[in-house]
C-alpha cells in the first residue's frame, strides 16, 4: 500500500516538499489539548536536509503539526511534533480578570490575547450556544488556562492552518451529539456486535480523585483566608489544597464577591480531579467509521450490550510499514463506570 502524502513547510509556512517514504507515522487529534506526532523515514542526505529545515507538517487528513525535535541514528530519521495548539504555550496571560461569557467566547478571548506570538494572522471562530459562565483568569501560561476552561466547561478547541487565506484559525466548540438518542444526525454506536471495532478496553483510575477543596487567598490585611468547598454529603472527604494567594480581598468591592471567587477556583479545580473512566477502542480497519474528537457517541458495553454515552477525547492514526489502524479514546463518560455496574446489580 502506497503511503499517503505529507506536506512539509518551513518556519514561514512556505511549502518546501512532500514526504511519502515514511516507514512509521503516528499522530493524534485531541478534543481539549494538543495532539502529538511521531514519524520515521529512512536516512538520506536529501531527507536530512528537508527535515532539518522544516517547521510544520500537514498529515493526510489536513491536521497541521509544529515540529519539536528531529533525531537520527544514521539509518533512520525520527521527527516529533505537536498539534498547532501548542503554539499558545508561547504566550502568557498577565492580568487577573473574571471573564463572563459563553465558554467558547472565553476560549476565543484567551486565544486572541496570544495573537502576537503566533507566526501568522489569527482568525477566531466559535461553535456553541451555551449559557454564560464565569472563569477567573489568573496570570499564567495561556495554553494552560485554555486547557482549564475546556476541561471545566466541557468544550473542545482546535487551531488549524487555512490554505486559502494563509491564516491560522482557532475554533472553540461544544461536543457534537451522535448518540443513539438523537435523530438529527446518523447515530454512532461503537461495539463489537456492530462490527466497527477490532479491540476495546476499559479503565478506571481514582488515584487523583478529590471531592472537596480548601482554597487559600489573602484578606485586605495580607493575612491568609481559607475557604472550603465541602465534600458531598455521605462521602468520606478527600480534600485538594488550592493555593490562591494572588486572589486578594482588595481586588473586590465586597467580601461576598471575594469569597465567591475563591469558592469558584476550588470548584473548577475539582472538575479535573474526579474519577477517570476511559474507554479505548481500535476501529475496524476494514470499516468506514467516521469519528472526530468531541463526538458524543453511544457505546455498547462489553458486559451485555447496555448503552452508555462517551465523548471522544482523541483519535489516533497509525501507519506502520504498510498497515493502517485508528484508535479512539473516550474521556469523561456518562454515566460513570460505577453507576453502570450499580444499574445492572
Amino acid at each position: 500500500m502506497k503511503n499517503e502524502m505529507i506536506r512539509v513547510f518551513d518556519e514561514s509556512f512556505r511549502y518546501v516538499g512532500i514526504c511519502d517514504d515514511y516507514s512509521y507515522l503516528n499522530y493524534k487529534k485531541c478534543f481539549q489539548e494538543a495532539g502529538d506526532l511521531t514519524m520515521r523515514v529512512v536516512y538520506t542526505r536529501a531527507n536530512f536536509a528537508l527535515y532539518t529545515s522544516c517547521a510544520y507538517l500537514v498529515v493526510p487528513d489536513g491536521q497541521c503539526f509544529a515540529v519539536d525535535a528531529i533525531y537520527s541514528d544514521g539509518e533512520e530519521i525520527t521527527v516529533k511534533g505537536r498539534d498547532l495548539l501548542c503554539l499558545f504555550e508561547r504566550a502568557v496571560w498577565s492580568t487577573e480578570q473574571a471573564l463572563t461569557a459563553r465558554a467558547e467566547e472565553i476560549l476565543a478571548t484567551l486565544a486572541t490575547s496570544a495573537a502576537e506570538v503566533l507566526p501568522l494572522t489569527l482568525q477566531v471562530a466559535s461553535n456553541g450556544a451555551g449559557e454564560e459562565v464565569t472563569y477567573d483568569a489568573l496570570p499564567g501560561c495561556t495554553y494552560r488556562l485554555m486547557q482549564e476552561v475546556a476541561t471545566v466547561f466541557g468544550r473542545g478547541m482546535a487551531l488549524s492552518y487555512d490554505f486559502s487565506t494563509e491564516t491560522l484559525v482557532f475554533t472553540a466548540y461544544a461536543p457534537s451529539d451522535r448518540t443513539a438518542a438523537q435523530r438529527e444526525r446518523g447515530p454512532l454506536i461503537l461495539g463489537r456486535e456492530r462490527e466497527n471495532l477490532a479491540e476495546e478496553y476499559y479503565a478506571v483510575d481514582r488515584s487523583a480523585y478529590c471531592n472537596g477543596a480548601v482554597v487559600v487567598g489573602e484578606d485586605s490585611n495580607g493575612s491568609l483566608v481559607a475557604v472550603t468547598v465541602p465534600a458531598p454529603a455521605g462521602e468520606p472527604p478527600r480534600y485538594l489544597y488550592c493555593p490562591a494567594k494572588n486572589i486578594r480581598r482588595t481586588q473586590y468591592y465586597t467580601e461576598a464577591a471575594f469569597l465567591q471567587t475563591l469558592t469558584r477556583v476550588g470548584t473548577n479545580a475539582l472538575v479535573a480531579r474526579g474519577p477517570r473512566f476511559t474507554y479505548t477502542a481500535v476501529l475496524n480497519p476494514h470499516g468506514e467509521t467516521a469519528v472526530q474528537p468531541g463526538d458524543r457517541v453511544s457505546v455498547a458495553a462489553l458486559w451485555g450490550g447496555a448503552l452508555f454515552e462517551a465523548v471522544i477525547a482523541s483519535v489516533e492514526t497509525l501507519y506502520d510499514r504498510g498497515s493502517y489502524s485508528r484508535r479512539v479514546v473516550a474521556g469523561t463518560v456518562l454515566p460513570t463506570f460505577s453507576h453502570i455496574l450499580g444499574d445492572k446489580a
